[in-house]
């Protein structure tokens, strides 16, 4: 009989198979386990993809608004240096930020230095921006600061351009 073929001749295998039973270098039982744990690490890789970008945005994203807002190169800030270089002065409070510049060309659009419809003077927690001019605190020429989440100014949660 030929070395491929089994001894019925139906089924080819090679001799030393059917001599000797083939081991694996593991165990099953730790086979499981491997396979088990590379299925749990990739639904586990799946899931930190695929659940961040699903949650609600929490304080830490508040606190980064109105940094954004208040801090020398954030929104407020820029427009209340660009409002005293049309004017060569500060503004006496915020909502003069609303009125557009003086133009002296003859565009028939001009547009406040922040935009009304995007925008108000309210902090992510609903308090309005705090500002003073001229400075007390800041390196800039104005104090601008949001009380933060608690909502009262002076303390450690204040967020400030100093």
């Amino acid at each position: 009989m030929d070395d491929f073929c089994s001894t019925s001749g139906d089924i080819p295998v090679l001799e030393y198979a059917r001599k000797k039973k083939r081991r694996d270098k593991w165990p099953w039982w730790l086979q499981a386990i491997v396979e088990q744990a590379l299925i749990v690490g990739l639904l586990g890789l799946l899931a930190m993809m695929l659940i961040p970008p699903m949650l609600p945005s929490g304080c830490g994203s508040k606190l980064q608004l109105a940094e954004a807002a208040v801090k020398p190169h954030g929104a407020i800030s820029t427009a209340l240096k660009n409002f005293r270089l049309d004017h060569g002065r500060y503004p006496d409070d915020l909502n003069e930020l609303l009125k557009p510049p003086p133009l002296e060309n003859d565009l028939d659009e001009t547009l406040p230095y922040i935009d009304p419809n995007q925008y108000v003077f309210q902090d992510p927690w609903g308090n309005t921006y705090q500002y003073l001019y001229p400075a007390q605190r800041s390196k800039e020429d104005f104090d601008l600061w949001s009380c933060g989440p608690n909502g009262s100014c002076g303390d450690s949660d204040d967020i400030c351009n100093w």
